[in-house]
């Protein structure tokens, strides 16, 4: 048992009231560590004889938006606005989130005692890792004033959250006029006491957001232009801030808000080649997702006597719940393409629905499912339908690996093409809006993040096509001919999207990741294969304007001056290969996009088209000239990069050796490409 001894003799308790009464050892923080183990942390109570260390602060004595400190929950509740008694709004005694649970929906809150945790273990451990030894610090202080706040979530909402949907906007708004106290009426979708610890979460993903929004805002922006010099330097660094304070902060605690400002970390990481610690930190945000059960399916059940606009608030909140799972969902599977890191998540665990394809309405306590509100057009584009169409090809992914397609010499072919054709209905199937092959643009000027979207889909599963046959390169036709065909479609889509990009958006990973790895592909598989002089003039057209996108971006790209390196040998080797100068493009050249000629969009750049066979039928017949054994041998001494940057020239070389050489017996070009065919 924790005790002192005062002057007088007697015993000072110093341990939590439920420690205390264990008689067990208690560490002191609030709630301490054997509480958590043992899923009580409400009982986790401390006398008012002894306050709890400054290392065990606990969200109630976190530094407040205006400086000020709480004490408790009453202090919280009356600081954001809030009703400390929640009655009237939840009592815990209406509903049961699992259809077969609804006879004793409040069983768990009438069993709180040890018999309720039989299994619990009492082991001295943190979630995460322990907090600082100097407490929470305040940061107020690095935040910008409140009107540039808006100005800065509204450009993530505009220019970035488009790309994932990570956070829904009316949700963030409900939080963020809380925090700022421009709201004061409770929510119905969540308790009083789960709201405070939602809003105790908010800064650390509010500075997440502000990161971002930042990250992607042009520096001639009126919003940055009207920050001080020291609201600039802090700008640089509020990702940083908003990570300090979860790690000071949330570790003890599992919030919605808490997985969604790890994933928007993750992705600030990812953005600047930090793929390592990227990875890492979306690890953390699965985790934080599972604790809170969103791999889980749940259901919302209404009783006769309660209001329909209370059961309709909490169901949109579980749809959202699903919509930040899917989100998860979507980050692992592309981080296992990208990087080459095995799955976080096992699918075979997850029994959630998927989301549903329509927007959340405004007001969630009257909307009603899949009916058009008030001001929205009839079959308008959803904010859902490309994460929908991601989701569905991450699917693809876990089946990849659990089919062990990356084996050499499969056994049954067949699982390949049927997980390539797949991939390829996901294009076909799609809303005619996010299409690649005639799409409907009419919407294009109402929502302006459509073209990417449309260019993104497509890039994103011809990644998918080109990692399911690069294993089979060497030995199937089918694959070799799939691969180079997707290879050439990704870069064309890349081209389009890189004359639409501004300039200060080619630092971001993602302008130049997709463009590296298909050049990569199409070079080192077309130095092993001559062809005749209009595919060769197609071919080293697509690979010049390749380089000189990466020639644009190297200045501000780490990730893209690395695989600059690697492709410019990759692309002496292939001219040099097929009896031309080895001196590849002009490496001083530096391409803006507004000079970039247009690439027409027509069918031969889509895949399921047929209508590239015929350029492909240039193709000469095998010739005996292999692969040049110093194609790894790469000329790289000059290469000084920036030791953060985890996509760097040796990522990029192993991404070339992993490509296999075709096999003796692989029968005549002309049968591969006269074989083409997509459904």
């Amino acid at each position: 048992m924790s005790s002192q001894v005062t002057p007088n003799g007697r015993r000072l308790v110093t341990a939590c009231a439920e420690c205390h009464r264990r008689k067990q050892k208690c560490d002191r923080r609030n709630p301490c560590n054997f509480c958590i183990a043992r899923k009580v942390p409400s009982k986790c109570l401390y006398g008012n004889r002894l306050r709890p260390t400054r290392a065990s602060a606990t969200p109630e004595d976190r530094p407040r938006a205006d400086g000020s400190v709480g004490s408790n929950a009453r202090d919280r509740s009356t600081t954001y606005g809030l009703p400390l008694n929640g009655a009237d709004q939840f009592s815990g005694h209406e509903y049961s989130f699992e259809a077969d649970r609804n006879r004793l929906p409040s069983l768990a809150n009438l069993l709180r005692d040890d018999e309720a945790n039989p299994g619990a273990s009492t082991l001295d451990y943190s979630v995460i890792e322990a907090p600082y030894s100097n407490g929470p610090r305040s940061f107020h202080g690095y935040l910008p004033p409140t009107p540039a706040i808006h100005d800065l979530v509204d450009i993530f909402f505009a220019q970035y959250n488009p790309q994932l949907h990570i956070l829904e906007k009316c949700y963030f708004r409900d939080l963020l006029s809380l925090w700022l106290h421009e709201r004061s009426t409770p929510l119905k979708y969540l308790k009083p006491e789960d709201l405070i610890q939602e809003l105790d979460s908010f800064p650390a993903l509010l500075f997440q957001v502000l990161g971002l929004a930042v990250q992607v805002t042009s520096p001639d922006a009126l919003v940055l232009m009207d920050m001080t010099k020291h609201e600039l330097e802090s700008a640089q660094a509020y990702s940083d801030i908003g990570i300090h304070l979860l790690r000071s902060f949330d570790m003890q605690r599992f919030t919605l808000v808490a997985v969604q400002a790890y994933l928007l970390r993750s992705s600030w990481l990812k953005n600047l080649g930090r793929g390592v610690e990227s990875w890492h930190c979306l690890g953390v945000a699965i985790r934080h997702a599972q604790e809170l059960g969103l791999h889980e399916g749940r259901e919302i059940h209404q009783r006769s006597s309660d209001r329909a606009s209370k059961t309709l608030s909490l169901f949109w909140y579980e749809e959202y719940k699903r919509r930040v799972w899917a989100t998860v969902f979507i980050f692992d599977g592309l981080m296992t393409l990208m990087l080459r890191r095995p799955r976080m998540i096992n699918i075979e665990d997850c029994d959630v629905k998927k989301p549903m394809d329509c927007d959340i309405p405004a007001d969630r306590s009257a909307g009603v499912p899949f009916t058009v509100q008030d001001g929205c057009k009839p079959n308008a584009p959803t904010s859902t339908a490309a994460p929908l169409l991601l989701r569905e090809l991450v699917c693809i992914v876990h089946e990849t690996r659990a089919q062990k397609t990356s084996t050499p010499h499969p056994k049954d072919y067949s699982v390949i093409t049927n997980l390539h054709n797949r991939a390829i209905s996901l294009l076909d199937t799609a809303p005619p809006y996010l299409r690649p092959n005639n799409s409907d643009t009419s919407w294009d000027s109402e929502y302006p993040y459509l073209p990417f979207q449309r260019e993104n889909l497509l890039s994103m599963t011809n990644l998918v096509i080109t990692t399911l046959h690069r294993p089979h390169i060497g030995t199937h036709t089918e694959s070799r001919t799939a691969a180079l065909q997707a290879a050439i479609t990704t870069l064309e889509s890349q081209h389009r999207v890189f004359s639409q990009t501004p300039r200060h958006l080619y630092k971001l990973v993602g302008s130049s990741f997709c463009t590296i790895d298909a050049a990569l592909l199409l070079c080192v598989m077309c130095t092993d294969m001559p062809y005749r002089d209009g595919l060769k003039q197609r071919v080293e057209q697509i690979l010049e304007h390749s380089t000189e996108r990466l020639v644009a971006m190297q200045e501000v790209s780490s990730v893209a001056k690395s695989g600059l390196q690697v492709l410019r040998e990759c692309y002496r080797k292939l001219k040099g290969a097929h009896g031309g100068t080895e001196n590849g493009p002009n490496s001083t050249a530096t391409l803006v996009p507004e000079n970039i000629p247009t690439v027409p969009v027509d069918s031969e750049n889509i895949p399921g088209s047929n209508s590239f066979a015929p350029a492909l039928d240039m193709i000469d017949t095998p010739s005996s000239l292999p692969l040049e054994s110093d194609l790894l041998n790469l000329d790289l001494t000059n290469s000084v990069l920036p030791a953060s940057n985890y996509f760097d020239t040796a990522f990029w070389l192993d991404h070339v050796g992993q490509i296999p050489l075709p096999a003796s017996s692989l029968p005549g070009q002309d049968f591969v490409w006269d074989s083409l065919t997509f459904d």
